[in-house]
């Protein structure tokens, strides 16, 4: 993307790939969120659709304008895109008849009335609410609405080789949990690198074909908490209709060469050898 001594140089969405520890990670640079961006200022609803598709967020702030921050969060959080947080866990069952019935697991601060009055605003007259954890009236209309996104996001702080000793000690009090970097002078940049590819929940999978040692050059990037399934379906749809088993060498297995099925849990760098059915 461009780049100047000036605000908004990106006004279009620049596209870029990143190439990490085996992964390809597709980066999509976009224009600056101004305040009323929710409803359409400066290109604002564009901006904020791609934004719901991501899987991921980087918030870039600018040392010297830390606020920027607190104007991007508000927009975003206008827009329904939660940042940093999971669902409430919340389940709203609607039924035809019996009224509103609210079972909590834990103690909550929202009394059953407050829960009938937001219900009634959405029109929702009978229904059986499970709450599982304390929840805002805020995070109760989420689960209403269910339109919400729930994306994680890591803060950077850039231009820090502009900056002194006591500015960068203020952002960094501000913001304990970013990575501060001058894109500039491509200070930090490795940290990042790694800080996007563990906060995508990324994991290698090595494989191993029958009869041959594995590929050690060229993993299998998949989540965390992946399945053989997974692989299998990666690998081709047909390796799940013909799967027999697998076979798996790592810290998933109980020991070497376990034989496991589908449903097996994978590690980072584990080994897998897929047999299916001729």
């Amino acid at each position: 993307a461009e780049v100047a001594a000036y605000e908004f140089t990106t006004l279009d969405v620049i596209p870029g790939t990143l190439e990490y520890r085996g992964a390809r990670i597709q980066f999509l640079d976009l224009p600056g969120l101004i305040r009323g961006a929710s409803v359409g200022r400066g290109r604002g609803r564009e901006v904020i659709s791609v934004i719901r598709n991501a899987d991921m967020v980087l918030i870039i702030v600018d040392v010297f304008q830390p606020q920027q921050y607190d104007v991007l969060l508000k927009e975003l959080y206008d827009a329904g895109v939660r940042i940093n947080t999971n669902p409430p866990n919340v389940v709203i069952h609607k039924d035809i008849k019996d009224g509103i019935r609210v079972n909590s697991t834990v103690d909550i601060d929202l009394d059953k009335k407050t829960i009938q009055f937001v219900l009634s605003e959405y029109k929702i007259h009978n229904a059986n609410v499970i709450i599982r954890q304390n929840i805002t009236v805020d995070e109760f209309i989420d689960v209403i609405t269910g339109n919400r996104r729930y994306i994680p996001a890591l803060t950077v702080l850039n231009k820090i080789d502009l900056a002194d000793p006591q500015v960068l000690a203020e952002c960094r009090a501000r913001f304990p949990d970013a990575v501060a970097i001058s894109a500039d002078e491509d200070m930090n940049l490795e940290e990042l690198k790694e800080q996007i590819y563990a906060r995508l929940g990324f994991i290698r999978v090595y494989l191993k074909p029958q009869g041959q040692p594995p590929d050690m050059d060229e993993p299998m990037v998949i989540k965390n908490n992946s399945s053989v399934f997974d692989v299998c379906y990666a690998i081709h749809r047909d390796f799940v209709r013909k799967f027999r088993y697998a076979q798996v060498w790592g810290r998933s297995a109980k020991h070497a060469g376990q034989h496991v099925g589908l449903s097996h849990i994978l590690c980072d760098e584990d080994v897998v050898s897929v047999f299916v059915q001729k």
